[in-house]
């Protein structure tokens, strides 16, 4: 009914209209690529590279004896990144750098990484992870009957911002065989929160296997007392005549 009632000149404006609305569209959908794909070349990619042969001992005024992975930064993207931390995991416990042993927890940071940035401009940074960690990683390992995977699976890792305030983070595994990850993080407190508790629960199960080392240790030491004092008796005994 409705189309028989328009005239010739009523067409004409609703064909007028639709054009017009079609071009909006057209030039909306142009407005976004346009922001999709400058967003694209702007955004940072920071990615932790591997330097060195992997998780090695060193010895630090500071920390004592002390594992450490050798790592250092780029900045491949398009755009600068901010607030950027990294670190290794072993057997999905995060080990951030830090510079001193009385930093926090959560890693230093580097504030900003332009495009084209290296951190350390030389060289690499040693990523420092307690002496104990890693038998008490390997003994996790064990008991999920992966004892091999600790170091073939390490990872390290790179959280930043960009400059719209979303957090991403790159995953760059020590296994060259073994594709690079690059993710959105969204709700970055709660990984954070999650991530301490796994290196506090793993800090507890070091302290309770560091225990149980020094337990076994100690009784195989009285056992040895023992079995020495039974040996200077059977020496001392006067001979049966």
């Amino acid at each position: 009914m409705l189309a028989v009632s328009l005239t010739s000149s009523d067409w004409i404006q609703v064909t007028i209209a639709g054009i017009t609305g079609m071009a909006t569209l057209a030039a909306l959908a142009n407005l976004l690529l346009a922001r999709a794909n400058e967003r694209r070349r702007n955004q940072p990619v920071v990615i932790a590279h591997e330097a060195g042969s992997g998780r090695r001992f060193a010895h630090s005024n500071d920390a004592g004896v002390a594992w450490v992975v050798d790592a250092y930064l780029t900045s491949e993207g398009g755009g600068p990144a901010f607030n950027v931390r990294f670190g290794v995991e072993f057997a999905g416990v995060r080990y951030p750098y830090r510079l001193d042993v009385n930093d926090p927890d959560s890693g230093n940071l580097q504030r900003v990484l332009r495009p084209g940035d290296q951190r350390p401009e030389r060289g690499a940074w040693s990523i420092p992870i307690p002496f104990l960690s890693m038998p008490g990683r390997i003994g996790d390992a064990r008991s999920a009957d992966k004892p091999d995977t600790v170091d073939k699976q390490r990872v390290y890792w790179a959280r930043y911002e960009n400059a719209e305030g979303q957090t991403w983070e790159t995953r760059n595994p020590g296994d060259r065989s073994t594709p690079l990850d690059i993710r959105r993080v969204r709700r970055p407190k709660r990984h954070e929160r999650r991530e301490r508790k796994a290196l506090n629960e793993a800090a507890k199960r070091d302290r309770e296997w560091e225990r149980a080392v020094l337990a076994e240790l100690e009784a195989e030491r009285q056992k040895a007392v023992a079995a020495e004092r039974a040996q200077g008796r059977s020496k001392g005994a006067p001979e049966d005549g």
